[in-house]
């Protein structure tokens, strides 16, 4: 079930923004084991037809930059080497920051930049130049300590992982290397200059989920012939600890922080449980150049962020349609994985230990059909559904069943979101490349552009909800 989600939840995304490839990896924490893995890449027929398929192990092969995600690494190492803390402020001015030749930005320097901030806020809203300031402000004297703390915290190491084709990251060990320049330590702070693989950042995430204890990926839990096992594939320690428990502590709040205030709080923030992670976008390069504005969109992270059992890592590469944040693409697969993991395993037995009084069906609101069946099955409600197929639904409650009818939604066309919740009234309106105006919370009461009106020369909506603040 958790390989269907992460496929078909990818797959989507990758569709609806034309994407060349993306990756999915859910990894439970404590084990190191390997719970699903997608990898879909664009595949163009002879008659010019667009499909994805699997034709080849990004999340283990491809080694790309991967932005804003490796800001954790750099903050911890500061951190652990007592040289910042998450506390300290960081003035990013007007979100532009000259380092000799090249000038950084923020995402929102033409808004005029988060001025002062603290290093935990520069960390949630993921400010370039804030998180390239402590890092110079830590490390200017003695770069070669950053690299130095980078290795031995095993970021420098592959994952021996048995598999053809698996290399190490691509990572300077010496400011003596001769690609190092004045801008190195300031790139590398947020991930430039630095390639991983997706499982590999991946591993580095789990390991902060598992307080420091980094787990070598594994594929498989036992081999068997004809039904019979006969090797079974115990969990293996790569390295005990990697951080105290201090750093990781300050970790798991700035993570948490991105979902509750920071760059996911609007996909990712909920009442249910708890998650935690960081986003990641970055120029991709290619041929050694960023002028052609390529993007790799990503989110890494894991839930639940008190007791963290899975950790998952989403990259999406190239999208084509104008949106490129990994608040945008890559969280909300990474939601739809989480939610249905969570609704199997967690909500199921939290629901079973109450006892249920009101026998009368609850109201649903409308949104993403695999979200609303699991809950119905979970809760043993009745329903019926005229189409299996649809993606996106609306529901009609009556008095002893649930009727599920499909919602149809195209591209480049206002869809109809009233009697949506929030988050999925967004997820489709920000993938129509729509800004979102928002009064009130709850369920959306009305929206601004009428449905099936043409969103060509269309940029905003605005949306009121049940609810007034």
């Amino acid at each position: 079930e958790v390989q269907d989600v992460a496929t078909t939840s990818l797959e989507n995304m990758l569709q609806r923004h034309n994407c060349d490839w993306g990756v999915a990896i859910v990894m439970e924490v404590e084990t190191g084991y390997i719970k699903a893995m997608a990898n879909l890449t664009k595949f163009k027929d002879t008659k010019g037809n667009i499909s994805y398929r699997e034709r080849m192990n990004q999340s283990i092969l491809t080694r790309t930059e991967p932005g804003s995600t490796f800001k954790l690494a750099s903050l911890l190492a500061a951190i652990d080497d007592g040289l910042i803390d998450i506390t300290d402020s960081v003035d990013t001015g007007d979100g532009t920051h000259q380092f000799y030749e090249e000038t950084m930005r923020d995402s929102d320097w033409k808004e005029g930049g988060l001025g002062t901030i603290s290093i935990q806020e520069a960390f949630e809203k993921s400010s370039n130049v804030g998180c390239a300031l402590a890092m110079q402000r830590a490390y200017k004297k003695n770069p070669q300590q950053y690299l130095d703390k980078l290795s031995s915290m095993g970021l420098y190491n592959p994952l021996n992982l048995n598999f053809k084709g698996e290399q190490p990251p691509i990572i300077k060990s010496s400011t003596g290397d001769k690609r190092w320049s004045g801008v190195s330590l300031t790139q590398m702070a947020i991930g430039y200059e630095v390639q991983y693989s997706p499982l590999q950042t991946l591993s580095f995430y789990n390991t902060i989920a598992n307080n420091g204890r980094m787990m070598k990926p594994l594929f498989a839990q036992a081999l068997s012939r004809r039904g019979e096992v006969f090797q079974t594939i115990e969990p293996e320690v790569l390295q005990e600890k990697i951080l105290s428990n201090s750093t990781i502590r300050d970790a798991h709040i700035t993570m948490k922080g991105v979902v509750e205030r920071g760059t996911a709080e609007r996909v990712l923030k909920n009442d249910s449980y708890s998650m935690a992670g960081k986003t990641g976008t970055a120029w991709a390069a290619v041929d050694g150049s960023y002028i052609n504005k390529k993007y790799q969109a990503s989110f890494c992270g894991y839930f639940p962020a008190e007791k963290p059992k899975y950790s998952c890592i989403v990259v999406v590469f190239n999208p084509q349609n104008g949106v490129y944040y990994g608040s945008a693409l890559a969280a909300p697969v990474f939601k739809d994985i989480a939610d249905m993991m969570y609704a199997k395993e967690f909500f199921k037995s939290e629901l079973v230990s109450e006892k249920i009084v009101d026998t009368s069906l609850p109201a649903s609101k409308d949104g993403h059909q695999s979200e609303i069946t699991q809950v119905y099955n979970d809760l043993g409600m009745n329903y019926s559904s005229s189409s299996q197929d649809a993606s996106w639904v609306f529901t009609e409650t009556g008095d002893t069943q649930v009727k599920v009818k499909p919602k149809t939604i195209k591209k480049d066309v206002m869809p109809y979101v009233v009697g949506m919740g929030l988050k999925d009234a967004l997820y489709l309106l920000e993938a129509q490349g729509l800004r979102v105006n928002i009064s009130g919370h709850g369920t959306v009461k009305k929206q601004s552009i009428k449905s099936g009106t043409s969103l060509a020369n269309t940029s905003l909506v605005s949306l009121e909800m049940s609810h007034n603040n």
